[in-house]
């Protein structure tokens, strides 16, 4: 089997340094159809309380991806994607519905600065947060931080950075920051979370266009819960890409190979 979906750098220092790829889940690994739940290494897919796990699909992005902060191919053959569904009966404004999720232990996915980027595509959207990507913190109940549509439709981040040491409290709860809509419009797009370590500068992108960001209230702060993927979407997610700093957007993951001028 060929493993595609998780790609973990083991040492975060080095990852940094060389400004490589911490994890890049490309959703290879199974047929159009095919339920993804014990086909995904590095992680596996289920439901989060209710709906059903994600499933390979042949709708995809494009057919190929350029990696800009490489320059070089990213993807050279795409061929599926994953579809997650959300159910409608759902209430509240928690995400449920299928997910992916990988172990939250490795040092590579716990990055003092990070962009995330993926594509999406929405089928319908929900009345509740789905979040395209997060690292969980305190057992799932916080999160260091998330990359999310919210009810509105607005791509949207969270981050919990409160914590105590030496009896002095720093940083804050659900600190949340928000951008523009990702337009369910039956067409795939790019969005992106990005911060950085030394200013705690984050930005938010759609479409490879800033739209949204601020300050973080203090650096990050992990523990070993879960990095999710998909919980709550009612739609696609493909190329799913987590670099352990603040990329550009010429940087990110791209159809064609791209130039500025």
């Amino acid at each position: 089997m060929k493993t595609t979906m998780a790609c973990l750098v083991s040492g975060l220092a080095a990852a940094c340094a060389l400004a490589e790829t911490a994890a890049f889940w490309q959703f290879e690994d199974g047929q159009p159809g095919e339920a993804a739940k014990a086909v995904l290494p590095g992680g596996c897919a289920g439901a989060f309380e209710k709906g059903a796990p994600p499933a390979f699909d042949a709708d995809v992005p494009c057919a190929a991806l350029w990696d800009s902060a490489a320059a070089q191919p990213a993807v050279p053959s795409n061929r599926t994607s994953l579809r997650f569904r959300a159910p409608e009966e759902a209430k509240g404004g928690a995400p449920v519905g299928g997910e992916v999720t990988v172990s939250g232990k490795d040092a590579a996915l716990k990055p003092a600065g990070f962009t995330l980027e993926a594509f999406v595509k929405v089928a319908k959207q929900q009345p509740r947060h789905a979040l395209i990507a997060s690292k969980r913190r305190k057992g799932g109940s916080g999160a260091s931080w998330s990359l999310s549509l919210l009810p509105s439709g607005a791509l949207g981040a969270r981050f919990d950075t409160e914590q105590e040491r030496d009896g002095a409290k720093a940083g804050a709860f659900n600190q949340c920051l928000s951008g523009a809509r990702v337009p369910d419009d039956g067409a795939w797009h790019h969005v992106a979370l990005s911060v950085d370590r030394e200013t705690l500068k984050a930005a938010l992108y759609v479409d490879y266009r800033a739209c949204g960001g601020g300050t973080v209230a203090a650096p990050l702060a992990y523990d070993d819960s879960d990095f999710v993927i998909g919980r709550g979407l009612d739609g696609w997610l493909d190329e799913v890409r987590l670099t352990p700093e603040a990329l550009h957007p010429e940087q990110f993951l791209r159809p064609l190979r791209f130039f500025s001028e």
